[in-house]
């Protein structure tokens, strides 16, 4: 196999130096003769480089097995504790298949088209229930037609379109008699909906809304696909191999928001709480943001890069939660959460507004920091 690779050394050594200082710049320096060694070890073609972290290089490769990506860090204890918590989740279908794992390496199965939640146009959870539509596009939602297209009132069909205005439907598709149904498709007139199931088949163009939508339902799309990703998430991996507690990975976050210049008494003192009193630990992710979830063909959502640790399985969920539009829409994402994913409504609310502010000290947006402080204060 192809082992060469001649990726930007000078760009990644500069990247990875803010996080291990001098020593990214002699790591780089070995990384094209590391990365051979690799490609040969597991018979793979580089490809080029994935993402730009700050901790680890990840790199596209293609073998026997498939697409995969090799992800190499100087911090040769992390990648082998990832590799590891890793194997703990897999069996849950929830977490890229690990092909491959030495010192300070690892292989994984590559994710398609592995977009992140956090990169949609807008988020799981927010699309106008019904129809699917998102509020921002500018889509109405009685029709589902922009109103500067000219929609025939009542209808939603676009005049330009030449499409009979009782069905919406073009008469070279033709339509099952009585049925509404287009011809060879399965597909309701007008809806996008199969027949019969009251499923969108897939993601309707220009909304990011996740296929599996119920439509007609009034939930929240989204919600419930991330409340059987969480609830088979934490429903595999041994707690007891954790590699940390979550009250030891909270103090690194607060720590974190502390330094820069958050006020955090009232929500360590919750936290605190609530970690006392978590009564069934779990393996959680630990790092759940919406840019470690991706979207997997057939797989649905997908985790990556844990910071696995034991603790409350409602932690895994705050991401989601407080990437609601505002203050209101995190409440709703609450309440809906906890119903499909198996939590306690009170205790994940706890934890939403104990993280809030950790949140809130990494926004710049002070209308969007607002919110959040706010959901923090218990203002829902």
């Amino acid at each position: 196999m192809n082992g060469e690779w001649g990726g930007d050394l000078a760009g990644i050594a500069a990247r990875l130096s803010g996080r291990f200082g001098k020593a990214a710049h002699r790591w780089v320096a070995g990384l094209p003769e590391r990365l051979a060694e690799l490609a040969a070890l597991w018979g793979v073609d580089l490809g080029a480089e994935v993402g730009a972290g700050n901790s680890a290089v990840v790199v596209g490769c293609s073998g026997a097995l498939g697409d995969a990506v090799l992800k190499v860090s100087p911090d040769a204890w992390a990648v082998d504790e990832e590799a590891a918590m890793m194997r703990q989740f897999a069996p849950s279908g929830r977490v890229p298949a690990v092909w491959g794992a030495v010192r300070g390496a690892v292989l994984y199965e590559a994710v398609r088209p592995g977009v992140a939640v956090a990169d949609l146009e807008r988020l799981p959870g927010v699309a106008a229930a019904e129809m699917g539509v998102l509020p921002e596009t500018g889509v109405a939602p009685e029709t589902g037609v922009a109103p500067e297209m000219g929609a025939l009132a009542d209808t939603g069909v676009l005049p330009e379109t030449g499409m009979p205005p009782e069905t919406g439907v073009p008469p070279e598709m033709g339509m099952l008699a009585d049925t509404g149904v287009l011809a060879g498709t399965g597909v309701l007139a007008g809806t996008g909906v199969l027949a019969g199931t009251g499923v969108l088949p897939g993601v309707l163009p220009g909304t990011g809304v996740l296929p599996g939508v119920l439509a007609g339902t009034g939930v929240l799309p989204g919600v419930a696909e991330y409340g059987a990703f969480l609830s088979e998430l934490h429903g595999v991996g041994d707690p007891g191999v954790a590699p940390r507690e979550l009250g030891d990975w909270l103090d690194v976050l607060f720590g974190s928001a502390e330094r820069r210049g958050a006020e955090l008494c009232e929500a360590r003192k919750l936290a605190g709480e609530l970690v006392e009193s978590t009564a069934d630990p779990v393996l959680l992710h630990g790092d759940l943001h919406l840019g470690n979830v991706l979207i997997a063909d057939g797989r649905g959502l997908v985790a990556i890069d844990p910071m696995a640790c034991r603790g409350d399985r409602c932690f895994d969920a705050i991401d989601f939660v407080l990437a609601g539009r505002d203050r209101v829409d995190m409440a709703r994402r609450c309440d809906e959460l906890a119903g499909f994913a198996g939590l306690d409504p009170e205790r994940l609310d706890a934890w939403c507004r104990a993280a809030a502010p950790i949140g809130a000290s990494n926004i710049d947006d002070p209308g969007r920091r607002g919110e959040l402080l706010a959901f923090g204060r218990g203002g829902h």
